[in-house]
């Protein structure tokens, strides 16, 4: 078998075909090093130059150098060099088909590229060879081709990139949005994708509990603050902004029943100055979320047990069965049973609230998914979503607080 094998490759190698593509691979390799000098430090972030010359005179040469190739180029014509950079990334994925991972080392430090071994280190350099021909043609005849990661095996829809990456060009420098998203679809990053405001400590710790397997969500706990006062740190408006300009997510969280607060959420929702969601509860986080039932029966969780009877549990339920907001729901079950004198608004109320949501996921055993496990998944769908693509076509409803197409 082995001389069969060995008869083939002999037999081969003899015919004119096996020239002509000698022939032709040779000629690539000839323009990839003829071009190289051109556009090396634009791949690699280095430029070498001989100690007798400055690193201007070197530049200076390239130039020179780079006028003349032009011509040889123009001689070559559009076509040939279209199909020369066709065949190297075919070529790439025939040794190493991980399309994905030759884009996310394309953005590695140079030196560090070129140091790679193995089938992946030799793709890198086909690859870096197509870029450097691809590069030169677009100088030559002042026409924009094909990227490397849009050839090779398999086709790319028309502005595929633009809404997968937020961009259609990648490899431009200092195409900062592109690469970012490109490591967040690898799912590589550890960034902060979504930023979660909210009104005060129940929301806060509620939703450290139900958020806490999701590290790119960063909460910030405003305390009531959504207006600028005489505080430390960014204004609640400039932290959106930033956001913005990160490409973060902003998520808000507050209540009904302050309506400064909500003026000021919802102009910055008219302004457009952020992108993300809104989540209003009415009156409050407490009874959007949870049955006065349900409420008692988390109460009664705080009740010392020397004071668990049948009479408390009693006043307790007839003490805060009208009322209709979380104010006054702690403040009458502090007063109906001395153990709850401590109860407040705090850590471990709000870490109460989310452990009997995990538990119950609907209102009272109902078919009503609770507001605040509905708000914890869409933030978590919208870490996988692209930032720029919806920046671009969907803005915030103010009323709704939910994005909508431009």
């Amino acid at each position: 078998m082995l001389k069969s094998e060995i008869d083939h490759f002999n037999h081969w190698t003899n015919t004119e075909e096996f020239s002509r593509l000698i022939n032709k691979w040779n000629d690539v390799a000839t323009l990839a090093i003829a071009s190289e000098p051109c556009f090396f430090s634009y791949l690699f972030g280095t430029l070498k130059h001989p100690p007798t010359i400055s690193y201007e005179e070197q530049l200076a040469r390239i130039e020179v150098h780079r006028n003349r190739l032009r011509e040889e180029y123009l001689r070559i014509g559009i076509e040939p060099i279209k199909e020369i950079v066709g065949d190297l990334c075919v070529s790439v994925e025939i040794i190493e088909p991980n399309k994905n991972i030759h884009s996310l080392l394309r953005f590695m430090d140079g030196q560090q590229r070129l140091k790679i071994r193995g089938n992946l280190g030799g793709a890198i350099i086909l690859k870096s060879m197509a870029e450097i021909i691809r590069r030169m043609g677009e100088r030559a005849f002042e026409i924009q081709l094909p990227e490397e990661d849009e050839l090779g095996f398999g086709m790319w829809m028309k502005d595929a990139k633009q809404w997968m990456y937020g961009s259609n060009r990648i490899f431009d420098a200092n195409n900062f949005i592109a690469k970012r998203q490109i490591v967040r679809s690898i799912g590589l990053d550890a960034e902060i994708r979504i930023r979660i405001y909210v009104e005060g400590p129940t929301e806060y710790y509620a939703l450290t509990i139900l958020l806490a397997y999701l590290p790119q969500v960063e909460l910030i706990n405003l305390s009531g603050l959504f207006i600028q006062a005489k505080r430390k740190g960014l204004a609640f408006r400039d932290n959106l902004v930033t956001d913005d300009r990160s490409g973060i997510f902003s998520v808000i969280f507050l209540d009904q029943d302050r309506e400064d607060n909500l003026r000021t959420v919802k102009l910055a929702a008219r302004e457009d100055i952020f992108c993300g969601m809104i989540y209003v509860s009415k009156p409050d986080f407490e009874f959007e979320n949870f049955s006065i039932e349900e409420l008692t029966e988390i109460v009664w969780t705080f009740v010392d047990e020397t004071e668990k009877n049948e009479e408390n549990r009693y006043l307790l339920e007839e003490a805060v069965r009208e009322l209709k907001n979380a104010e006054s729901f702690i403040n009458t079950a502090r007063k109906s049973i001395p153990s709850l004198q401590q109860l407040g608004k705090g850590k471990e109320w709000g870490e109460k609230l989310a452990q009997y949501a995990i538990k119950n996921p609907t209102i009272m055993g109902g078919d009503k998914i609770r507001p605040i496990l509905e708000a914890c998944q869409a933030s978590v769908n919208a870490t996988n979503i692209d930032y720029n693509f919806n920046r671009k076509n969907y803005r915030v409803d103010p009323e709704t607080g939910r994005l909508v197409r431009r």
